[in-house]
């Protein structure tokens, strides 16, 4: 899409509508909600933009609640975040605070293992921009050069927060 995007991580939190559902991504320590490499969460922003890939995927995190999160795409303009945890008010709201030792760390894991570049490699060549469609399967090869068929599975969108 030539957007000049790239990753971030820490901590992160979404309101997903209802009672004050608030999806977050960190912990809580001396009163205080933090992010470390046990508890965060990473997203892409660009051009002033946030883009949250996980996001459709937020339907099946448990959340201990009868509150059943839809599978929606987050797309949000910066400009538009809550400036405190405590103005998250309404579906959409969203907070997020980046921390560059998570960043890091999770970079450098993710690049030491040849599975991760595969993967991307696999997702890189899987993806067609739309309107084109995606394949419903594609053949995966394996260390001992046999072929595997995988599917692609996931939610159908369902809207935007």
């Amino acid at each position: 899409y030539k957007i000049d995007a790239h990753p971030l991580a820490g901590l992160c939190m979404y309101h997903m509508g209802g009672d004050n559902n608030i999806l977050t991504f960190g912990k809580i320590v001396d009163g205080q909600i933090i992010s470390n490499v046990n508890a965060f969460h990473s997203w892409i922003v660009g051009e002033g933009w946030l883009f949250d890939f996980m996001a459709p995927a937020f339907s099946d995190i448990p959340n201990g609640k009868e509150f059943k999160i839809q599978s929606k795409m987050i797309q949000k303009p910066i400009s538009e975040m809550a400036i405190s945890v405590s103005e998250l008010k309404s579906e959409g709201d969203f907070y997020f605070e980046t921390n560059l030792d998570v960043l890091k760390n999770r970079m450098e894991y993710l690049s030491s293992s040849l599975a991760y570049s595969d993967l991307a490699e696999i997702c890189k060549q899987w993806y067609k921009k739309p309107p084109q469609k995606m394949q419903k399967t594609i053949q995966i090869g394996d260390s001992k050069g046999n072929l595997n068929p995988v599917s692609l599975v996931g939610n159908s969108v369902v809207g935007a927060w």
